[in-house]
């Protein structure tokens, strides 16, 4: 994307746009930047409790791929089925990358995002009873597939 300053070059150099225009359109972009500017003193890079916010693919060279082998013992305390949560670390994931959103730590926020809602499905749409995985879901229990 071009700077501001190119932009106003440009107009500048136009010679399909009469002088007035000229001046005219550059004091309309210069303001337009004032203002902006404006809106942004005063407003601090945000911070959580004092750690670096940081993108997905920083956090995972940091730690590893987002994944549910990383939230197995909270998977397990709910009672949520694996496939259906490897699903929405998938979604997760996606929007994350795609949205360039930051924090400081993406299995926090995967279980936040899943729990208060903010994906496709709820917590409670990923549990093992009403998982549309149901009958692919396996439950080991001491050493029995049923």
């Amino acid at each position: 994307m071009p700077s501001i300053q190119q932009i106003i070059a440009e107009i500048q150099l136009a010679d399909d746009l009469p002088p007035s225009h000229k001046v005219k359109a550059v004091q309309i972009i210069r303001d337009a930047e004032q203002r902006l500017k404006l809106k942004n003193i005063g407003k601090q890079p945000r911070k959580a409790h004092g750690k670096n916010l940081m993108i997905l693919q920083e956090w995972e060279s940091k730690h590893a791929t987002l994944s549910i082998v990383m939230m197995t013992s909270w998977m397990d305390s709910h009672k949520l089925c694996y496939l259906a949560v490897s699903d929405m670390v998938a979604e997760f994931r996606g929007e994350m990358i795609a949205k360039g959103k930051e924090y400081a730590n993406f299995k926090a926020a995967f279980m936040t995002y899943l729990a208060k809602g903010y994906l496709s499905k709820t917590l409670e749409a990923c549990t093992l009873e009403r998982s549309p995985h149901k009958q692919k879901t396996i439950i080991d229990n001491r050493g029995v597939t049923l």
